[in-house]
């Protein structure tokens, strides 16, 4: 197999890989420094070529920001399109990415926000306000499944070309954060108007660009979506009008393939360059294997328990007795030696790394003794109440 050489394995796209639970490995063909990492070349077995073959999860349907909520797609939009504010580092502040400056008014209820200079889109058209708040209009009138990110905005002002006025209609110590959100994305309003866009309040039933979203982007990122086959492939190209400094692989094939083992296999064929997708066992057959070299990294996926609280549903469970029973009988470690090492269990629904979060856990297993009978003595009062 032959060796590869890739420009620090932070492609654009893994922003979005942020922390608390390890939700798999990645693994790569051996990745080596020819000198620094700026002489670094990108060499794909496959291709011959600095294009780099990654194979990644399913479950989505759409790469229009305006819908994307799944987990997968966001690594593509992140590639593609730019935020006004972005996560760069992994300590939950987000710094600005479009933006160059912002500003709060002295109530929370007002953000300004001044643009960077010399911005383009893919297209070459100039990055304006009105960019801004078409983008961000579009996604809360679409009115599908990250629109909620929007609901404390109450409107965007565009006083002039280089500024965004975000009126809130109540404090929200959040609202950078949810600027980083893939589906508040700064779209090339021209291009998308062009193939049927509209941020209208009736663009739920009215917009009709998802269908080119799909198969092409309109945004400012390092690369552009050249194709996408659902279930197959999505293929991205370099960017000629990036106004950042550009990476050194020009393309990115990206498989599509659920089964770890299937990558598992690609990988050690030589048919693809980087699995994203790999679980604990798989890992383990890859360890050693020449011309491989595994990444464990963090993510922000998070698994969690829901106990319905309507006893018409689920009957004994929405008694808090019988919930604090589950919480006390679940086996923690096992739980997490099966997500993979590197598993947190944070205090609560926010995990490690997010605003709001209380850090990790320590501490909290006891024996499957003690947990036993936590649930037997809670389940038995419950029934003798």
């Amino acid at each position: 197999m032959k060796s590869k050489k890739l420009l620090a394995f932070a492609l654009s796209m893994a922003v979005a890989a942020g922390c608390t639970a390890c939700g798999g490995g990645q693994a790569s063909t051996d990745t080596s420094a020819a000198g620094s990492s700026d002489s670094t070349q990108a060499e794909s077995s496959a291709t011959g070529d600095n294009t780099v073959i990654v194979a990644m999860g399913s479950g989505f349907s759409t790469l229009d920001p305006g819908y994307v909520y799944e987990k997968y797609p966001q690594l593509i939009v992140n590639a593609c399109y730019e935020n006004l504010f972005k996560f760069y580092e992994n300590n939950g502040t987000p710094q600005p990415c479009l933006a160059d400056t912002y500003e709060f008014s002295e109530d929370g209820l007002t953000l300004t926000v001044k643009l960077k200079d010399g911005l383009t889109f893919a297209s070459g058209n100039k990055i304006t306000s009105a960019d801004v708040a078409f983008s961000i209009n579009r996604t809360k009138n679409l009115k599908g499944n990250p629109s909620f990110i929007c609901d404390t905005i109450e409107s965007i002002e565009t006083p002039d070309d280089a500024t965004v006025i975000f009126h809130l209609n109540q404090p929200d110590s959040a609202i950078l954060s949810k600027l980083t959100y893939s589906s508040l994305a700064v779209l090339d309003s021209a291009v998308v108007k062009e193939n049927g866009g509209t941020d209208a309040e009736d663009a739920s039933s009215t917009d009709t660009a998802q269908s080119f979203l799909d198969n092409a982007s309109a945004g400012s990122g390092m690369y552009i979506l050249t194709s996408y086959t659902p279930d197959e492939e999505v293929v991205l190209e370099k960017n000629p009008n990036y106004w950042g400094k550009a990476t050194n692989v020009d393309k990115y094939i990206i498989k599509i393939q659920p089964d770890s083992n299937t990558q598992m296999m690609t990988l050690s064929s030589g048919d693809i360059d980087v699995a994203m997708n790999m679980t604990d066992d798989t890992m383990e057959e890859l360890q050693g294997a020449d011309g491989i070299e595994i990444i464990n990294g963090a993510t922000k996926t998070v698994g969690f328990v829901m106990m319905n609280m309507n006893e018409t549903y689920s009957g004994p469970m929405a008694n808090p007795k019988v919930q604090q029973a589950v919480r006390k009988a679940l086996d923690y470690t096992g739980i997490q030696t099966i997500c993979g090492e590197g598993t947190l269990t944070p205090y609560d629904i926010i995990q490690v790394g997010f605003m709001g979060s209380k850090g990790e856990r320590a501490g909290i297993t006891p024996t499957w003794k003690r947990q036993r009978l936590c649930w037997l003595r809670l389940v038995t009062q419950t029934a003798s109440m």
